[in-house]
């Protein structure tokens, strides 16, 4: 897909979106490792056993006194270390 621009050849990742948005309401996780790797599960379930990527971001977690945010990257069928 980007080498020739080609939309036929890329995944419809508003079918993704609308698979994490039904997930993040129905699930009620503790962690942000854990609906990570829900949300891996689901993509795997809709494409297939591929290299992918997730990066979750919590923005206001609920640690005193810390005003950042948190994150966990979680990969599978990742290529190299």
């Amino acid at each position: 897909a980007a080498a020739e621009d080609n939309l036929s050849a890329t995944s419809d990742y508003s079918v993704a979106i609308m698979a994490i948005q039904q997930l993040s309401s129905q699930l009620n996780c503790l962690t942000i490792e854990h609906f990570s790797e829900q949300i891996l599960n689901r993509l795997e379930a809709l494409y297939g056993p591929m290299p992918m990527k997730v990066l979750l971001r919590k923005c206001k977690p609920p640690i005193q006194g810390f005003e950042g945010s948190v994150e966990v990257e979680r990969r599978r069928n990742w290529p190299g270390p």
